[in-house]
């Protein structure tokens, strides 16, 4: 088709295991999650979140992410970016690894941009099918590394 994309390496966006979980996953979290993110020539930029989950039943626990579910990022300024997903996400089990997996497509606007490049995430709010939870971004210059890295 002619249209060149630049595309990043995965980073680490968060972790999360609850405290009464930790002891029965010794070395692991409960959910994690990594980003990258890609550019098409004529300035279209997508966020891509993998969501990896160890444990059993994550469509009972947390549900799908639908398409147009949101995902929304607090920035250290107090401003916050809410995302929608491209399309529905179900998890599906790797067989190598025995990790429930999915991932999630968000196309970036203009002015989203702007702030994810500017500004440090502190924390990102995932609104599942079956509820919502919020975990804390380390390291928090992720999207602005990246975002930098397209330019």
């Amino acid at each position: 088709t002619g249209n060149r994309k630049k595309e990043l390496s995965w980073q680490h966006l968060f972790s999360f295991t609850a405290p009464h979980i930790k002891p029965y996953l010794p070395g692991k979290d409960l959910l994690y999650a990594d980003s990258k993110m890609f550019r098409f020539n004529g300035g279209y930029t997508y966020l891509t979140i993998k969501f990896f989950w160890h444990a059993r039943s994550p469509q009972t626990s947390y549900g799908r992410l639908r398409s147009s579910g949101a995902i929304r990022f607090y920035l250290a300024d107090k401003k916050s970016v809410t995302l929608y997903n491209n399309q529905e996400s179900n998890w599906v089990l790797n067989k190598e690894t025995r990790v429930y997996e999915m991932q999630a497509l968000f196309l970036l606007h203009p002015r989203q941009i702007k702030l994810l490049r500017n500004e440090p995430v502190l924390k990102a709010v995932v609104y599942w099918e079956r509820g919502f939870e919020e975990y804390p971004i380390y390291p928090i210059t992720t999207f602005m590394d990246q975002l930098g890295c397209l330019e």
